[in-house]
């Protein structure tokens, strides 16, 4: 009939032997490779969730988020942005060229005395003094003048005008205009054609003035007083000259200084007029452009970048697409960042674990276990992170992130499987991940590191199901400690506002609720260490006492079929169990070793001289037959380890059985071959397969088996003589070489053999003569037939 729980059992079991099976050293270091690197890989894509989940804005004319739509809803920043608004940057900088003020030359030799000006005027002048000489009537002048005279004809004066500048001297008349065209000069740059240069919008512009015997001089002007020549007879020029003229000009007004405005003016347009500068007002302009600041645009993480239901302005879509190119190099750098920090982590995490447990990682399934515990970690943290995620900005309020990773319950299973050393470097790895997912938070840095060091210590010194509470409650009780103190120092609520009618506030509650959850969750390791120690046979605590039990089906067998072999067994341990308290090493494996380490001879108990008295059979030894005796007794450790596999014992516990023995040699019947056998004798078919011991535990129950079996001879148990015995069997192991592999020192040896006398001493002690019945029974009669005759004898007398 078909039963599933033996379906079930029957693959379980060959899960355990596949994952447990011994493979060669090349393929462990393969295979641990191969493991870092997919940690590496799982652990920077865990890391890496918060930044890989951020969405893309479909940006375009035809996208939700398009320029002059409303935005189909809220963003928020979930990175600094920070760019130079372009197009702003363009405007300002094309804004400032325009207003950069335009350059020109002005040559004022044209005014000096041998100037364009003073030529022209002197000319006309002595023309205008000629006509006077030849005519006397005022008419007759007129005409000459205007025929003779162009700037004068073109001037348009009217004939009391003519009345009135013919009357005065030409010296005076000369003075006037060369004072009044100075005065417009310095207030006009007068332009043949403005320049090519419709961009100008500036206020002012520049004019350097060159004089010879002289250095130029550098001067701003409005910029409407830049005007072409032809406008200076134009009524508002006009009117700024007569301006000028009456508030500047020394001579009689009226008429006459209208006159001599009208003959300034025109004498200017035929002045050379002002150059303008091209290769200097470029260089103001690129100053201009170059002195004006890029406009930033500056948005901090956790700030609305636009709210649902706006207009998408351009400066707003500019933004949101320089949100998604900074996400994406916020993206692509983190991922880098975190690789990186995780190779550097990876690699420290192995060369400490080679450094201090190597022996932990020295199998396949030690290797598996470990990582798998580091991936499932990666997979709680991953979970806290997709939470976390999901409320950006909200829970960092309340809770510290370190709260919510129960780092506590993956350090005490290691420490409980591999060891407090193991398990402290890999709870200050996993603490290195809560402070990097937490966006370095030191209060979760320090929530992670205490949680850690906590578990590994006191998870490596579990033995009952008690202290996995108090573990537990310890871990709560400091996570609390550091919850306040991070409040405290963040300045966050602890005490209830005046709407609360609790002493403390909610969300101070609520962290240290969470804290208290994430530290007893310590005590689900007890759930979970059963799947590790049947899965991967792993000689946990827990296991090694169920393996010690008495009632275990192959003591049991031990026991009745070997009963004396198990009282052996029993010394044995006792004497291995003190040495190793003494060096603090692993007592209770050791007990467990032992009490396996000669399961072998149930198979050939009555062989076995402890065993000969119960089992009385002349086949089952042959002492002229040594050769065929060693082989028996061989067979006994090989019968064993099969037996053991059988059982499904662990690896540490089947070590034991082996290397009890070594490959020392059974020097009782190997003497006895060269005694009696007259063939060549091979002293390597009286040795034992070994392994020699290859720890301290299996090295000094190799010396308590020896010395157990050796006691039972002696006569004397004095001090002196278990010295000396104790002192021999050492000696007789270390000629044999058999405790070089075994990390047994000479130290060790002393601190091993005092804890051996002391045991064998306890056990051998003196007992006086216990006096039998019968003899205690006449030594009563005696007293009473005594007791009686001293009675009579008082009454006769």
């Amino acid at each position: 009939m078909f039963s599933f729980q033996a379906f079930f059992r029957s693959w379980l079991v060959r899960i355990s032997d596949f994952l447990t099976a011994t493979r060669p050293a090349s393929f462990v270091r393969r295979l641990q490779l191969g493991l870092l690197c997919l940690t590496v890989l799982i652990l920077t894509m865990v890391l890496s969730y918060p930044v890989l989940v951020q969405k893309t804005l479909r940006l375009g004319p035809e996208a939700p988020f398009a320029a002059g739509k409303p935005s189909p809803e809220t963003i928020v920043a979930t990175t600094d942005i920070q760019f130079t608004q372009e197009e702003q940057f363009a405007l300002a900088r094309e804004d400032a060229r325009k207003n950069a003020p335009l350059h020109f030359v002005r040559d004022l030799a044209n005014l000096g005395p041998d100037g364009e000006l003073q030529k022209q005027l002197r000319s006309d002048l002595q023309a205008v003094q000629k006509c006077r000489i030849d005519h006397s009537e005022m008419d007759a002048r007129r005409i000459c003048v205007r025929s003779g005279v162009r700037i004068w004809r073109e001037s348009g004066l009217n004939r009391d005008q003519w009345k009135t500048i013919l009357e005065y001297r030409s010296d005076y008349v000369e003075k006037q205009i060369q004072q009044l065209a100075n005065l417009v000069y310095q207030e006009y740059i007068i332009l043949q054609d403005y320049p090519e240069s419709s961009e100008f919008k500036g206020s002012l512009v520049s004019v350097r003035d060159i004089q010879p015997g002289s250095a130029p001089t550098e001067s701003t002007l409005p910029a409407e007083q830049v005007i072409r020549r032809n406008l200076l007879v134009s009524r508002n020029v006009l009117d700024q000259v007569r301006d000028i003229a009456s508030k500047k000009l020394q001579s009689p007004g009226g008429t006459f200084r209208e006159v001599i405005v009208q003959l300034t003016v025109h004498y200017l347009y035929y002045m050379p007029p002002a150059r303008f500068d091209a290769e200097a007002t470029e260089q103001a302009r690129a100053a201009a452009a170059g002195d004006v600041k890029p406009p930033v645009y500056r948005l901090k993480k956790g700030e609305v970048l636009v709210q649902k239901g706006d207009v998408l302005t351009q400066e707003k879509y500019r933004a949101l697409q320089f949100y998604n190119e900074a996400r994406n190099r916020d993206r692509i750098g983190r991922i880098s960042a975190l690789f990186i920090q995780q190779v550097l982590l990876v690699v420290l995490l192995l060369y400490l674990s080679m450094r201090f447990a190597r022996h932990k990682l020295d199998d396949v399934s030690g290797n598996l276990m470990l990582y798998l515990l580091v991936w499932a970690f990666g997979i709680v943290l991953f979970a806290a992170l997709s939470h976390w995620n999901e409320q950006p900005g909200k829970l960092d309020l309340t809770y510290f992130f370190g709260s919510y990773i129960p780092i506590g319950f993956f350090v005490v299973l290691i420490a409980l499987i591999f060891g407090e050393i193991l398990a402290l470097i890999v709870g200050c790895y996993l603490g290195f991940l809560v402070f990097i997912a937490s966006n370095y938070d030191g209060n979760s840095l320090l929530i992670a590191f205490s949680s850690a060091l906590i578990a590994g210590i006191m998870g490596a010194r579990i033995k009952n199901r008690l202290h996995f509470i108090t573990t537990g409650l310890t871990i709560s009780f400091v996570g609390c400690i550091i919850v306040v103190a991070g409040y405290l120092y963040s300045q966050k609520e602890i005490l209830a506002g005046p709407e609360e009618n609790t002493v403390f506030s909610m969300g101070f509650l609520q962290a240290l609720r969470t804290q208290i959850l994430s530290g007893l969750s310590t005590i689900l390791a007890m759930a979970v260490l059963p799947v590790f120690e049947t899965l991967f046979n792993v000689p946990t605590r827990f296991k090694l006492v169920e393996l010690a039990d008495s009632s275990n089906f192959l003591l049991q067998e031990l026991f009745r079929k070997a009963p004396s072999t198990w009282t052996h067994t029993l010394m044995v341990a006792a004497l291995a169990e003190k040495a190793c308290e003494r060096l603090g090493l692993n007592t209770l494996l050791v007990r467990t070793g032992v009490y396996y380490h000669d399961i072998g001879k149930m198979k050939r108990a009555g062989f076995f001289v402890e065993n000969q008295h119960l089992i009385p059979r002349e086949e089952n030894i042959d002492k002229n037959n040594p050769q065929k005796a060693a082989r028996v007794i061989i067979d006994h450790v090989l019968d064993g380890i099969t037996m053991a596999r059988q059982a499904r014992l662990p690896r540490e516990v089947i070590a034991f059985i082996p290397e009890h023995h070594g490959t020392s040699t059974m020097s009782f019947f190997y003497h006895k071959a060269l005694e009696k056998m007259k063939r060549k004798v091979n002293r390597e078919d009286f040795r034992y397969p070994g392994p020699c011991p290859q720890s301290r535990e299996t090295g000094i129950v190799m010396i308590a088996d020896s010395l157990e079996a050796a006691s039972r001879s002696l006569d004397d148990y004095s001090e002196a003589a278990l010295d000396h015995l104790i002192q021999k069997i050492i000696n007789i192991k270390m000629s044999e070489n058999q405790l070089d592999e075994s990390g047994l020192t000479l130290g060790d040896l002393q601190i091993v053999k005092q804890a051996f006398k002391e045991v064998l001493q306890s056990s051998y002690h003196f007992r006086p003569k216990y006096p039998n019945s019968a003899d205690t029974k006449k030594l009563e009669n005696r007293r009473t037939t005594a007791k009686k005759k001293t009675t009579t004898a008082k009454k006769k007398g």
